[in-house]
């Protein structure tokens, strides 16, 4: 199942992949996102912003893929920013310690702007 995600490439360079994520990052919806972000990895693309604004959902499968998204695609390719994330999912990763472990820019701007500096 294809779920909507809005990919746009932004930068001066276009050279960073936007990604807003659906009202849910749910089993399925993470392993989509994952599967897109490797597609994009093949044309060559490296810094990724996933944009939780939209989310209102994220489940224990949604936050592993962020975990693993951080490790093999921050580490090895590029930088995987999150951003913009809702006050109710910001309390689901105090509790697990995601606020530690991802990288996290608090507005889309502050995202970019870390990406080109």
């Amino acid at each position: 199942m294809s779920h909507n995600f809005l990919i746009r490439k932004i930068g001066a360079k276009e050279d960073i992949a936007h990604i807003i994520v659906p009202a849910a990052l749910d089993s399925q919806t993470a392993y989509d996102l994952l599967d897109r972000i490797k597609r994009l990895s093949q044309t060559g693309m490296s810094k990724y912003i996933i944009n939780l604004e939209d989310a209102q959902y994220i489940s224990s499968t949604g936050i592993e893929i962020l975990f693993r998204l951080q490790r093999e695609y921050g580490e090895q390719y590029g930088t995987v920013l999150v951003t913009n994330i809702p006050e109710k999912i910001i309390g689901i990763f105090e509790k697990v310690g995601a606020m530690i472990l991802l990288e996290i820019a608090e507005t889309l701007e502050k995202a970019v702007e870390r990406l080109t500096a």
